[in-house]
């Protein structure tokens, strides 16, 4: 066998096929009944197993399995929190009032229950200075919830984390919103805070 094809991390509930090469230097490879091609589960998240077979034109068999990730099909935050400028790559400053409840709302492609966060997250970075050329956009819409609570929407098929923001944070500083999923991956949202 020749080294475990590249691939992923693959998206959950995408279709994907990995292909290994194989050869045989005696009686050749049956290239018939060898399996070199197979289908990757993306039906949960994690780590999976794709395993390859190899025949030869005698009977000799061997096998090899290579592992791949599979994450959740996360499309970054939805209105009224701003992502990244497209243009520039730099994170846009979303402009919060202290205290607040902001609705922080996205797509996993569907309900994947409710133990989709990394033990201690989503939490909050220390003050930074923000950049001074950053782009701005104040939040068009707040949520009402005086605790931090994550529940599913089925008719908007979205998530929405309540979170309840410091009314201690210092006006004129940025911190960011990190939502580490439990697949491992990590996303993060700008804010700077007003009274």
């Amino acid at each position: 066998f020749g080294a475990c094809p590249t691939g992923g991390p693959f998206t959950q509930g995408s279709t994907q096929s990995v292909t290994i090469t194989a050869n045989d230097n005696g009686s050749g490879l049956d290239e018939d009944t060898s399996i070199l091609t197979r289908s990757v589960d993306t039906t949960n998240i994690g780590n999976t197993s794709v395993t390859f077979t190899a025949k030869d034109n005698v009977e000799n068999s061997r096998t090899t399995t290579c592992t791949y990730d599979v994450d959740y099909n996360w499309t970054g935050f939805f209105q009224p929190i701003d992502n990244k400028d497209p243009n520039t790559g730099n994170f846009i400053i979303n402009k919060a009032k202290l205290g607040s409840t902001v609705p922080v709302k996205f797509s996993l492609g569907g309900n994947q229950g409710l133990e989709i966060f990394e033990a201690g997250y989503p939490k909050v970075s220390a003050a930074v200075n923000c950049a001074p050329s950053a782009s701005t956009d104040a939040l068009e819409e707040y949520a009402t919830a005086n605790v931090s609570s994550l529940k599913y929407d089925s008719t908007a098929n979205q998530y929405i984390y309540n979170w309840k923001t410091d009314p201690k944070y210092t006006v004129g500083t940025c911190r960011q919103l990190i939502v580490k999923l439990a697949d491992g991956t990590e996303h993060r949202a700008t804010f700077s805070f007003f009274k």
